[in-house]
């Protein structure tokens, strides 16, 4: 393996173990782009000084069906934040509002992939819900780019676009990374 094989080579092993670790502390593009069969729950309070306490939670699971090519998979993504912890009414209220759907990949290689899901958002009122995502990773030059498009159809809410850009670069045996969200309703 001669020298620009052998970095590509140690940069992905590298890239992987990143986004390993990414995915261990819950970086949504990291879990938005699984294909395997995962849960992910976490649990927690935030305090803020000027909004108080609130009860946070982030239930994200994952069922791929091995059977058709690891391409549907039954998807539930769940977050919710109550600002009277002590209250269980307004625990239960927030937990009524939950987001399953059906996810198909409709194409993935190394550098790009595209999905679309189809569901129903639970609470007052039913919404049905859509949403398309595409993803592109490209190396330029000593960066790693990767580019996202979300766009979020609710039957009474409407739409939202959100773009989302991050840039990696290695700094000597570091990496600077930054990224960037923008959302349109």
């Amino acid at each position: 393996m001669h020298g620009d094989a052998r970095h590509l080579h140690y940069s992905e092993r590298l890239a992987e173990a990143i986004d390993r670790l990414d995915r261990f502390f819950g970086d949504d593009r990291v879990v938005e782009d699984n294909r395997q069969s995962s849960l992910l729950l976490g649990i927690g309070l935030r305090h803020d000084g000027k909004q108080g306490t609130s009860l946070v939670s982030d239930l994200r699971l994952r069922m791929v069906m091995p059977r058709l090519k690891e391409r549907l998979q039954l998807v539930l993504d769940d977050g919710l934040e109550v600002d009277e912890p002590e209250n269980e009414q307004a625990i239960i209220d927030a937990g009524r509002e939950t987001r399953p759907a059906l996810r198909y990949i409709l194409s993935q290689d190394r550098k790009s992939r595209i999905s679309a899901d189809l569901g129903i958002r639970t609470g007052s009122p039913y919404q049905l819900f859509g949403r398309g995502r595409w993803r592109l990773a490209l190396p330029i030059g000593c960066w790693e780019t990767r580019l996202s498009e979300t766009i979020y159809w609710l039957t009474d809410d409407g739409r939202c676009l959100t773009t989302d850009l991050r840039l990696t670069r290695p700094v000597g045996e570091w990496y600077f990374r930054s990224s960037s969200r923008m959302t349109w309703e």
